[in-house]
């Protein structure tokens, strides 16, 4: 076949592709995987090495992130299937999550492609997930060899809904997760803050990183991250802590609030991602506690990770 006929070829096949879904991004994301595709009916759009049905309106948000979809499917062996009303569901290394939107996607990849809560625990633990969104870091870190016991802090009530929804397909790893419909802090409060569905990892005490689109007023209540420290260590005495905390820029105020206490000398295991500003005060807050600390910018320099392990034991 010569290079003229290949390029007539393929200029028809995403010809098609932009016409089914009309949009040029979703369109080269489609051909750049290489992914086969099958028209069923008016809106749907049947993609057989996915096994998933798409309509076009009612799952464009998972259109948008197929190249995401596509790399998960191929670098996790993650499997697909749908609920009889058309709702998706990702199966990953032996764990369930509800697809809806995008972020959902992103933030599986941010777990199992990017491999950001990936440790090795050596001892029996219980992780402390602050910021738990929709659960699906707490059910992977459930799913580590020696965590013993999770407990997830979600203020924002609808992400707390969809974390329930989660759990409710793991039932076996749902046993040794608790979820707290509170978020935590160095104070307690109750609070209005802006919510959107559309932006749920962006979504903090003070306020939305990231598109803001959807805007409405959601109640929430924020704890003492030092009073559920000092219960982790008290209800499970023989277990190392592990906190995790991704709370979109209130982080600096938690981390502070547990160095001023004296506590971060109780946790063992620190993964946090920052926002907005340097996380050097946050840095030199956990090797004043005996931590070695290892720090992971992102590529757009405004936020980034930080794991720190104690030296203490």
């Amino acid at each position: 076949m010569s290079k003229t006929v290949k390029k007539i070829l393929n200029f028809i096949s995403f010809a098609k592709l932009y016409f089914l879904v009309g949009n040029t991004r979703i369109a080269k994301h489609i051909a750049k995987e290489g992914l086969e595709f099958v028209r069923k009916g008016k809106d749907c759009i049947w993609f057989p090495d996915l096994n998933i049905i798409l309509d076009i309106k009612k799952h464009f948000d998972i259109l948008k992130c197929i190249r995401l979809v596509s790399q998960l499917q191929r670098k996790t062996n993650c499997e697909f299937k749908q609920t009889s009303n058309g709702v998706c569901i990702a199966v990953i290394q032996g764990c369930e999550f509800n697809i809806n939107t995008s972020e959902e996607i992103v933030l599986l990849s941010e777990i199992f492609l990017d491999h950001s809560y990936d440790i090795a625990l050596p001892y029996k633990s219980i992780v402390l997930d602050v910021g738990m969104n929709n659960a699906d870091s707490s059910l992977y870190f459930a799913s580590k060899k020696n965590v013993e016991f999770v407990r997830g802090y979600e203020p924002f009530r609808p992400t707390f809904e969809a974390a329930r929804r989660n759990l409710d397909l793991n039932p076996g790893l749902a046993a040794i997760i608790e979820p707290y419909n509170y978020g935590l802090s160095g104070r307690e409060a109750e609070l209005e803050c802006d919510y959107s569905a559309k932006n749920t990892a962006g979504v903090g005490l003070s306020g939305i990183l990231g598109a803001k689109s959807n805007i409405v007023k959601e109640k929430i209540k924020i704890k003492s991250v030092v009073h559920e420290i000092v219960r982790a260590g008290q209800d499970f005495p023989d277990h190392s802590i592990v906190l995790k905390v991704d709370t979109e820029g209130s982080e600096f105020e938690m981390i502070e609030c547990l160095d001023r206490e004296k506590v971060l000398e109780k946790i063992d295991i620190v993964i946090l991602e920052w926002h907005k500003k340097s996380p050097q005060v946050i840095i030199e807050a956990l090797l004043k506690s005996g931590f070695a600390v290892f720090r992971r910018n992102n590529l757009n320099g405004y936020t980034g990770m930080l794991y720190a392990f104690s030296q203490r034991r």
